[in-house]
């Protein structure tokens, strides 16, 4: 799956740094499992900058920070990835994705 972002980069003659931080996105339904895998988040040593329970037609609380940075090697990527659908599942909530800057 991120083979598929760097290659979108390469048609712009953008390319990720060898290590960047991410930006994160979760929903959770209840604030308790937003607040949970807000301090799993922290552990990681990532910041959670919003928590809120703002409603969307997805789920009733966003969880949305950024990581420490992170090696943009595809397999690293791909299992950091699958790391936070862990944390999602774990933690009863929905990962929703990434981004990044790109200059």
């Amino acid at each position: 799956m991120f083979k598929k972002s760097k290659e979108a980069l390469q048609k712009f003659k953008k390319a990720f740094k060898p290590t960047q931080p991410f930006e994160f996105f979760f929903y959770a339904e209840t604030e308790d499992a937003a607040a949970n895998l807000s301090i799993a988040l922290h552990q990681l040593g990532y910041t959670v900058y919003e928590r809120d329970n703002r409603d969307t037609k997805l789920s009733k609380y966003a969880v949305i920070g950024y990581t420490t940075p992170l090696p943009t090697d595809d397999n690293k990527m791909d299992a950091w990835s699958e790391q936070m659908e862990k944390l999602a599942l774990e933690y009863d909530c929905k990962f929703d994705g990434w981004g990044t800057l790109i200059e």
